[in-house]
């Protein structure tokens, strides 16, 4: 990614990645944590395999403006002066977009999907209408389970939402399988990061609101047109919003039910210690040659052996994915220049515009 990507800035701008230089300034916060996406079974040995695995990361926040790191990338939010900034550390380059330009760009896009829209309506008047019907049921929980998590007092709190299908106009027979998003989440209240981030995020709602109002608008009416979306997305926002304080660790997996089974919460949890397992025992075997091929190669011959192993073994509920971010170190102070271009680093042209 060259340029500021607007969606994604815009609902991914909390995550950062790279080490805080030695010497803060007085004010603001620094945070290190870590990032890892975990999968199990043949998309867990393809996916490690192919080289995933888990990052450092730093956030910096202080009055009105955030800065996070990503390996290579740095990407600079300054409320106030309704811009981000986008650096490139590898190749010494940045851009600059201004939150009009952005609200322009998303305003394109949304008419983009609109014409997308029209001619899958136009495909759809020739079939035969679906009758199926979908379901999103979302809950939560607090658990009372306290943990300290980078020497804070973490308190944690269980989200699960529940997408279920049946046919049209008859009840949704029990245990009838299921995709489940399933976040686990520890916060706190205490965390000297808790404040600063709750300051930051006041003023971007704020300026979000005023600058990307009718952006924001667009893309709820799009949301609405697909119920399963709408219900899912309204659900777990509000449940979210019930979340106290910031969130020092987090993991969002998503889980395949089966027909005939129920969810099963403790085997959820326990789905990241199996997920380290395989890791440890890929980590173990020789490694393949060939470079990234060979690799990708040899991850499918083990996945098509292990799915062999495993074709008649009786359905078990299973992770497809997870994700998993945790604060290591908390620091009060930034570094002087956190908010700063590097000197000498070349300008170069955003591509808000270009399709990706």
């Amino acid at each position: 990614m060259r340029s500021v990507r607007p969606l994604s800035v815009l609902l991914l701008a909390g995550f950062a990645a790279a080490l805080v230089p030695a010497v803060l300034t007085a004010q603001g916060v620094t945070v290190k944590s870590s990032s890892s996406i975990k999968a199990s079974g043949a998309l867990g040995m393809v996916f490690r395999m192919a080289g995933g695995g888990s990052n450092m990361t730093a956030t910096y926040v202080a009055g009105h403006k955030m800065r996070t790191d990503a390996k290579d990338r740095s990407t600079i939010i300054d409320v106030d002066g309704g811009r981000i900034t986008n650096i490139d550390q590898k190749q010494k380059t940045y851009s600059t977009a201004t939150f009009e330009e952005m609200a322009a760009a998303m305003e394109a896009a949304q008419e983009n999907m609109k014409a997308e829209r029209a001619k899958d309506a136009r495909k759809a008047e020739n079939q035969k209408p679906s009758d199926v019907e979908w379901q999103a049921d979302v809950s939560a929980e607090h658990t009372g389970e306290h943990q300290r998590i980078a020497g804070y007092d973490a308190q944690q709190m269980l989200v699960t939402v529940t997408v279920t299908a049946h046919e049209k106009g008859k009840p949704a027979p029990p245990n009838q399988g299921a995709l489940v998003a399933f976040m686990d989440i520890w916060t706190s209240s205490d965390a000297p990061n808790a404040a600063a981030m709750e300051e930051f995020g006041r003023a971007y709602a704020r300026r979000m609101k005023t600058e990307f109002s009718s952006q924001m608008k667009g893309l709820e009416a799009a949301f609405s047109a697909d119920p399963r979306m709408k219900t899912a997305l309204e659900g777990t926002a509000k449940e979210m919003a019930k979340v106290k304080g910031v969130a020092l660790k987090s993991t969002t997996s998503m889980i395949v039910v089966p027909e005939g089974m129920k969810f099963n919460r403790q085997l959820a949890l326990g789905a990241s210690d199996k997920a380290d397992a395989e890791a440890k025992a890929d980590e173990a075997k020789p490694k393949p040659k060939g470079g990234f091929f060979g690799k990708l190669k040899a991850a499918a011959e083990q996945a098509e052996q292990s799915q062999s192993k495993n074709a008649n073994a009786p359905a078990a509920q299973g992770t497809l994915l997870s994700f998993t971010s945790e604060v290591q170190d908390i620091q009060k102070g930034v570094p002087a220049d956190a908010f700063s271009v590097p000197a000498g680093y070349r300008e170069v042209k955003n591509d808000l515009n270009r399709t990706h």
